[in-house]
């Protein structure tokens, strides 16, 4: 890397996108993974209509807009939405393509087609001065700074679940699912529907935000079902929607999350995140489950969900033998959000960093192989 060379930590998530520089404890700036693309035939007697929109500015102004949202579950579905992205990013912490080297982590069982031509986007037809791809798992341990644990990052599309043992991930004990916020969101929605409440797929965001609000993870389902009809006013919220109708929420608020730890009773064909963490547990030799158990590390949106971190660890603690169970910690990450990003920015601050990162020389002469080599 040159010295006129800046590092960027640009985190393009399914739901939220990070940006910022490297070294720095937040990122610059925050925002939904939204494209909002100019429709024909629109105008506004008032103001000027960008071709080109992003994050809540397309939201506040959706009639507007085609609205696109180019990574979905993780993966990367409309490529030119994302390249307009990495250029809006840039934008936003004033830096020329050139003069910067960007850290984009990529999740646990990313085809390496996908790495493949984010890089050569990145390097041929964006020209950025340099690039490296890190593992999202092992970002997310840097942040905690701890070298041994078991990350469970629960994002908007996707769950991933790395072990890592000394900084390496293990990747035979490792796994990634299609589950996530987005499937709270989806279960909240239908649940409103089921009681008669007139709301659609054009209301997702507003029922993305009711959930973030209200929902939580109920630690014994049974339990809060009779809390909620012995109780109602207990659990009960009132929710006005943005046409003056106003809603009861109660025994959604904890029925939707319940789509983490039960997803085929709601028609998911996904094993709960409970079931994905006991199966890595399995797979570990004693001595290392012992370190393992110990640093449980929660992070992603969904991560957030009050009550998540507690159910996980009771049903974990169920199928655990008592030596195991006295070890057992389950920790959700206060930076849980930004914890990917926040871990790239802590590795740009490595002794000698600057000597993995790939330019557009080394990539031409490497080739694939120099992306494809990245952890």
């Amino acid at each position: 890397m040159l010295k006129s060379q800046t590092y960027i930590v640009l985190d393009i998530g399914s739901g939220l996108t990070k940006v910022g520089f490297g070294g720095k404890r937040e990122p610059v700036y925050i925002f939904p993974t939204i494209v909002g693309i100019r429709k024909r035939n629109v105008f506004s007697p008032f103001s000027e209509i960008p071709d080109v929109c992003f994050g809540k500015d397309v939201m506040n102004k959706r009639i507007l807009f085609d609205i696109h949202r180019p990574v979905s579950r993780g993966l990367i579905k409309e490529w030119d939405m994302w390249k307009l992205l990495v250029q809006y990013s840039l934008k936003i912490v004033g830096v020329k393509p050139d003069k910067s080297c960007l850290i984009v982590p990529y999740d646990l069982n990313t085809p390496k087609e996908q790495r493949i031509r984010m890089a050569e986007i990145l390097l041929e037809e964006l020209e950025i001065g340099g690039i490296y791809f890190p593992l999202t798992s092992l970002l997310i341990l840097y942040a905690t700074g701890e070298e041994t644990g078991i990350i469970l990052d629960i994002g908007d599309g996707k769950t991933t679940l790395c072990l890592v043992k000394e900084g390496i991930p293990l990747f035979d004990c490792s796994t990634r699912i299609d589950l996530g916020g987005i499937d709270i969101t989806l279960q909240l929605l239908q649940l409103l529907r089921d009681k008669g409440i007139d709301v659609s797929l054009d209301h997702i965001d507003l029922i993305s935000e009711i959930k973030e609000k209200y929902c939580y993870v109920a630690v014994n389902v049974k339990k809060e079902l009779e809390k909620a009809k012995k109780l109602t006013k207990v659990i009960e919220e009132k929710v006005t929607l943005p046409d003056g109708t106003e809603i009861s929420l109660v025994e959604e608020r904890f029925l939707a999350p319940e789509i983490l730890f039960n997803p085929t009773q709601y028609g998911i064909p996904s094993k709960g995140l409970h079931e994905i963490l006991y199966e890595s547990l399995v797979k570990c030799a004693d001595d290392l489950k012992l370190k393992a158990i110990e640093n449980i590390i929660l992070s992603g949106g969904t991560a957030l969900t009050p009550g998540l971190s507690l159910r996980l660890k009771t049903e974990i603690e169920k199928v655990l033998l008592e030596e195991f169970r006295e070890k057992l910690k389950v920790k959700r990450l206060r930076n849980s959000i930004i914890a990917p990003w926040y871990g790239g920015s802590v590795l740009t601050k490595i002794q000698d960093f600057h000597k993995y990162i790939i330019t557009k020389k080394e990539w031409r002469k490497l080739g694939e192989q120099a992306i494809l080599s990245m952890i």
